[in-house]
């Protein structure tokens, strides 16, 4: 139960911050460069797939931060149990 949690949050904190990132970017190109509303579509195409990766790289660091919290935890464990 923990690990889903970990990769749900890592995932949703991901898919936040590239949205944030997504939209400040698509915002400055659509001001600064895009020529026509094509361009300003294919920024937004972009952004659309780049933004499920994002989520995916989400839940992949997160799964890395559960089992990097696991470990720690268990080698504090042995740690205390060898210790007399």
């Amino acid at each position: 139960m923990k690990r889903a949690l970990f990769v749900i949050a890592g995932a949703l904190s991901f898919a936040a911050l590239g949205f944030v990132t997504g939209s400040i970017a698509t915002n400055w190109y659509a001001d600064s460069f895009a020529k026509s509303d094509d361009d300003i579509n294919q920024s937004i195409g972009y952004f659309l797939i780049a933004w499920p990766l994002l989520a995916i790289f989400g839940g992949y660091v997160g799964n890395i931060m559960f089992h990097k919290k696991l470990t720690f935890r268990s080698r504090e464990d042995a740690d205390k149990r060898r210790i007399p």
